[in-house]
């Protein structure tokens, strides 16, 4: 075999090796016009978000769950609610998703998760909130609690002035701004890079070891 022909050969193997890397892609791509589309639902007492897109949130007399995207976006879906805890994510891996936004309808409504990237705004009238932000985008919640703790261990911010609280908790150890209101009691473990602003007059009981600050924001 002459030097020009080996190399032509190494040239064809490897157009050949590209093809089948892309033609085995186990990723499905989001096709066609965006659709909307109702789920049914076990009964959901909060969701944990962990794609990308949005996710509106209010109380109402009856749940509903509707999805807008594309069809097959919405066929890969999860919709199994665990101890009343929605995953929001894909059975199998998607991409190229043009929008995908959710819409829940929620009796009841005390758990808020975002480990994908995107944006959630919930309102809730609960007891307790737990509010987890392990991903990276934008939580904003309106309302009235008794207690809250946010958890903030990935990159973001959440906004939390319009949920009005007696007592919160703020465990802060990502990179990232945390917006609360508390009126009796709040505290702060801030152990990451970022800044806790408070609205209302509560005693304020802070542990400060990484790189961040507390705030009155009144």
């Amino acid at each position: 075999m002459t030097l020009v022909r080996a190399l032509w050969s190494f040239v064809l193997l490897s157009a050949v090796s590209v093809a089948g890397c892309g033609s085995s892609d186990p990723c499905a791509s989001g096709a066609g016009p965006v659709v909307s589309q109702t789920l049914d639902l076990s009964n959901l007492t909060g969701f944990d978000f962990q794609v990308g897109g949005e996710v509106v949130a209010v109380l109402g007399t009856t749940q509903r769950v509707v999805v807008r995207s594309q069809q097959n976006v919405i066929d890969q879906l999860n919709q199994d609610v665990i101890n009343g805890i929605w995953e929001i994510g894909f059975a199998e891996c998607v991409r190229n998703v043009s929008e995908l936004r959710v819409e829940i309808t929620a009796t009841e409504l005390d758990t808020v998760e975002l480990s994908g990237a995107g944006t959630i705004e919930a309102e809730t009238q609960a007891r307790t909130m737990d509010t987890i932000l392990s991903g990276a985008g934008t939580v904003t919640l309106t309302g009235q609690s008794v207690s809250q703790q946010v958890t903030l261990s990935g990159s973001g911010t959440v906004e939390a002035f319009g949920l009005t609280t007696d007592e919160t908790t703020v465990l802060l150890s990502g990179q990232g701004t945390v917006n609360v209101q508390a009126d009796a009691q709040l505290d702060v473990d801030l152990s990451g890079a970022g800044a806790v602003f408070y609205q209302g007059d509560p005693q304020v009981n802070e542990s400060i070891t990484g790189v961040g600050t507390i705030d009155s924001a009144n």
